[in-house]
């Protein structure tokens, strides 16, 4: 499945889950992966597409993030978002839903994980 998105911003505070996340993004075919350890990070990288008026094709936010992928569900909501989680927590998952995050993977993940999750969206 080869992707040529533009923009990705890839939110992950573990360093190695992030290089590792990212490599799986390039080998799919992403390309430009901006990545955001924190949740300010995400907003000013937000903000700077924002002031350039640069779409954003594809959000992966680690919702082990110290604030958690809700915390940033304004920026998220009209965002081709997914969601990378440890827990299938029925709350959590219908908040995703609620704030159309509906792309989700469980750790561990792989590259197959993630291609079925961007194949699903098409749907």
């Amino acid at each position: 499945m080869k992707r040529s998105l533009n923009r990705v911003i890839l939110i992950q505070s573990n360093d190695e889950l992030a290089q590792y996340t990212a490599a799986l993004l390039d080998k799919i075919g992403f390309r430009h992966i901006h990545r955001a350890a924190s949740k300010t990070d995400a907003e000013n990288l937000f903000t700077k597409f924002m002031e350039k008026n640069e779409q954003i094709d594809l959000v992966v936010v680690d919702d082990s993030l110290e604030e958690g992928a809700l915390s940033l569900r304004t920026k998220l909501r009209d965002l081709n978002t997914l969601v990378i989680t440890k827990e299938s927590n029925p709350n959590n998952l219908n908040l995703y839903a609620h704030f159309n995050m509906k792309k989700i993977i469980f750790l561990p993940y792989g590259r197959k994980q993630i291609e079925k999750s961007m194949l699903m969206s098409q749907s």
